[in-house]
């Protein structure tokens, strides 16, 4: 039995987020259930970035631990936190934070279009936290 969303999903809203090789690579896995678990978190990862606040809104003066990680990709031993995404159509850049096993770095602009060319995942299990929550680890 297929689950209905409560929204049909535009891949127009995350094209710019996810690796479309890497969702092929999950339909290679298991096809009969391609359709259902992947759609299920596409819908999810669209609302993510739906609610992610725009670079407009940065306030410099504000702690960082307060901004939400709506996205995390991974490589390897890297990490991006993305908290806020870029205001123009095309999503070249987002702005988050990045863990390179020596520690997180400051507020910093990530060109997700690179890091995805770079072999990247999305966490497509990622839940929305603050930053502090991660810091803590």
């Amino acid at each position: 039995m297929t689950k209905s969303h409560p929204r049909s999903l535009d891949l127009s809203e995350i094209d710019y987020f996810v690796n479309m090789e890497q969702m092929l690579m999950a339909d290679v896995i298991d096809e009969s259930k391609f359709s259902e678990v992947i759609m299920d978190r596409l819908t999810t990862l669209a609302d993510h970035i739906g609610f992610m606040p725009d670079c407009s809104v940065i306030d410099p003066k504000e702690d960082v631990r307060n901004d939400v990680a709506f996205l995390h990709y991974t490589l390897e031993e890297t990490h991006w936190y993305i908290t806020h995404r870029d205001s123009g159509k095309r999503q070249w850049t987002a702005h988050g934070l990045i863990y390179k096993g020596e520690g997180l770095s400051n507020r910093d602009d990530i060109c997700v279009v690179e890091i995805l060319r770079a072999g990247a995942s999305i966490d497509l299990d990622w839940q929305p936290k603050p930053l502090r929550h991660i810091m803590m680890k």
